[in-house]
């Protein structure tokens, strides 16, 4: 057996990929335990949506994040992910102690797989815990949405894109219906001691629609708690501001909007800040069944 960790401490990640075929074996064990510890390694992101490229393989029914030891080979699958209009940019992803974090966001994002430098495959099971749920079980527990998340931004890429790929909107109208979302509060005035924050004394965050004359104001809503934490960063938040939620299902956003046409849910502001408005559910309820008719025609 080749001795790993002089391959690794010469060469990196890249001197250690070509030993890790089949997810298995001590090659593959060596490079998931790099990878836990939070050896560097290289991805290509998106700064409008704030998540690596992601890909499938319908084969083997993966969904994953094309990693690359170096910087040169990120280099290169940018550019060719530019010549389909594609535009994300080499990140170097450098986490350190705080890698355990970054393969369960991974996980939570929807990914079964990471593979590398176009060559190994990784199993996120063998980088983060197995998840015992997805979606909503109760108050006690975060909404987890990895379902969601894969579907959203995988139909983003090819949005932002410019690129007609319906199967992509049909299969996030599907997994949309089943969803649970954070929709955060906001006390209208300073909270006194003690004072909890309830439906009288709260308000949604918005964001102001100014290009639409139908659409007035945006609701925020949230897929996950990660993208919750992220808006309330960046828009310096305290904890009071965001951390009392309400947690409706599709069903109850379908339903405030058609009670309230003046207003649209924004999810994950900063980060993708996809509009859902009653016309756009009927869109891809459209695509979704005609999609289906098809497929149904196929298999008679």
């Amino acid at each position: 057996m080749a001795d790993l960790k002089a391959l690794f401490d010469e060469n990196g990640l890249l001197g250690i990929i070509p030993y890790a075929f089949n997810m298995s074996g001590q090659g593959y064990d060596f490079l998931c335990s790099k990878l836990k510890a939070g050896v560097p390694f290289w991805t290509v992101y998106s700064d409008e949506n704030l998540v690596p490229f992601i890909a499938t393989d319908t084969e083997r029914n993966y969904i994953y994040f094309p990693l690359f030891s170096t910087q040169e080979q990120a280099e290169d699958f940018d550019q060719t992910l530019l010549q389909d209009n594609f535009h994300f940019h080499p990140q170097i992803v450098d986490t350190g102690a705080n890698a355990s974090n970054l393969w369960l966001c991974y996980r939570d994002l929807g990914i079964t797989h990471v593979r590398f430098d176009d060559t190994i495959w990784v199993d996120i099971k063998d980088l983060a815990p197995t998840a015992t749920y997805d979606g909503f079980l109760n108050l006690k527990l975060p909404i987890r949405n990895a379902a969601l998340n894969a579907s959203l931004y995988y139909m983003l890429e090819y949005m932002d894109a410019g690129i007609n790929f319906d199967e992509s909107i049909a299969y996030f109208w599907k997994v949309l219906q089943a969803s649970y979302f954070y929709v955060p509060l906001r006390p209208r005035t300073a909270l006194r001691k003690g004072e909890a924050i309830t439906s009288e004394n709260s308000d949604f965050h918005y964001k102001d629609n100014p290009e639409s004359h139908k659409i007035k104001k945006s609701i925020l809503a949230f897929t996950d708690k990660n993208f919750l934490e992220m808006y309330a960063a960046i828009e310096h938040l305290k904890p009071e501001d965001y951390t009392a939620a309400y947690t409706p299902g599709f069903t109850d956003l379908k339903e405030f909007m058609k009670l309230h046409p003046d207003y649209s849910i924004m999810l994950n502001p900063y980060a993708g800040s996809l509009i859902l408005t009653l016309e756009f559910f009927e869109e891809m309820e459209t695509i979704a069944l005609n999609i289906d008719a098809g497929n149904a025609g196929l298999n008679t």
